[in-house]
């Protein structure tokens, strides 16, 4: 006899991410159990209810490598090479989560029901991260520039600004070139920041 397959927490709040990403946050949980491919009752034996469901599959949260790569602080490699790779991961953590922040806004849902503690709000935790590895960078002389704070608003607003045209306004013209415009965007950051004696 054939067991039937065992879906980890994990697939199933994927399948239930896209599903409320596709169909909005109105989908039936009896639509998420088909396509994840179990029960409905296993989806609430596992996640609660509905909106249970839909916080733990949508809550926005940095990728725990682009996380963990903040909070170890500038490597050796070039700060300029070590911005580029962040600025990639970026993109791509910002084009994963803005769908999800959407849907979770059409639920009527605010930060404050996510992250009853604002410190803990992981993009609060990702701004403080890089703040502190530009903090660091500078301290070693290989970074210019000014308030270490402002400088990781100015670099996250900039990684999040294309995602934001294209999934919250539409226009499949910005940053058509994920890559092209993470490149871009570190090239002109980099004017501004690079310790004075190779600027």
């Amino acid at each position: 006899m054939v067991r039937p397959r065992q879906f980890t927490d994990d697939e199933i709040l994927e399948g239930a991410r896209r599903c409320f990403i596709e169909h909005g946050p109105g989908v039936s949980t009896n639509h998420i159990a088909e396509e994840v491919g179990v029960s409905q009752a296993t989806l609430f034996k596992r996640f609660g209810t509905k909106q249970q469901l839909m916080v733990a599959a949508l809550s926005p949260r940095p990728a725990a490598s682009v996380l963990a790569r903040l909070e170890a602080g500038p490597g050796p490699a070039p700060v300029e090479e070590q911005l580029r790779e962040l600025a990639a991961a970026m993109a791509a953590m910002f084009d994963r989560v803005l769908p999800c922040i959407m849907t979770l806004w059409a639920a009527g849902m605010n930060p404050h029901d996510l992250w009853p503690d604002p410190e803990q709000a992981p993009p609060v935790r990702a701004r403080r991260a890089l703040a502190r590895f530009f903090a660091d960078a500078q301290a070693q002389g290989r970074m210019g520039g000014g308030d270490p704070e402002l400088l990781a608003l100015v670099f996250i607003g900039g990684m999040k600004e294309a995602a934001f045209q294209q999934h919250m306004l539409r226009d499949a013209t910005a940053a058509a070139d994920p890559d092209a415009y993470a490149a871009t965007l570190v090239d002109t950051f980099w004017r501004g920041v690079q310790p004075l004696e190779t600027a």
